[in-house]
């Protein structure tokens, strides 16, 4: 049986994760710029733009300190992450993970990714849940969150974990906020 709070921690203990690996990137950027200070490219976490590599920091992460076990890429077809109370234990929850980088193109992906959940909630009977890493402009994070809500169909507020970042070099996107939400996913009705 899941914790009511399972997703929270998740969340909570995956985003300090991101946070501290943000401030590596940002220290090891500024105190190289020669190899590091591409004009093209942020100064912190954002820096890199694949999801798996957000899953690693995150797993690393609930290895340690997360009441469940987590499994990565796991099961026919695989899943992003799977909960069990036990090693080698029943499945508890399956869980995706998308990046948002706000291009409205993303969400039929995502929308596919939750489908997926469903589907295995209904085969296993688990849980399921899904994680959006995102990057925006502080002053535009109520908009975004409304786009991926709406364009998610799903109108309860996410568990969250948000820090500010260091964008791109112009003005304009020079400070960004980073944040890792995660979404319970509804059984199919």
């Amino acid at each position: 049986m899941l914790h009511p709070e399972y997703l929270h921690e998740l969340i909570e203990i995956g985003g300090r994760a991101l946070e501290q690996e943000d401030r590596f990137i940002a220290g090891c950027v500024a105190t190289r710029p020669h190899l590091y200070g591409d004009k093209d490219q942020p100064g912190g976490l954002l820096r890199f733009r694949d999801e798996r590599y957000y899953q690693v920091i995150i797993r690393r992460a609930l290895m340690s300190g997360y009441r469940y076990r987590v499994s990565t890429e796991e099961g026919k077809p695989t899943y992003d992450f799977v909960l069990r109370e036990t090693s080698g234990g029943d499945w508890l929850a399956v869980g995706e993970m998308k990046k948002w980088t706000g291009e409205e193109a993303e969400l039929p992906g995502m929308r596919e990714d939750i489908a997926k959940l469903q589907e295995a909630m209904r085969k296993y009977r688990v849980s399921g849940f899904f994680i959006v890493a995102a990057g925006w402009p502080p002053t535009d994070a109520g908009r975004q969150l409304e786009v991926i809500q709406s364009g998610l169909k799903t109108h309860a507020a996410p568990a969250a974990y948000r820090f500010r970042t260091i964008g791109w070099t112009g003005p304009k996107d020079r400070e960004r906020e980073f944040a890792l939400l995660g979404f319970e996913v509804p059984p199919i009705s």
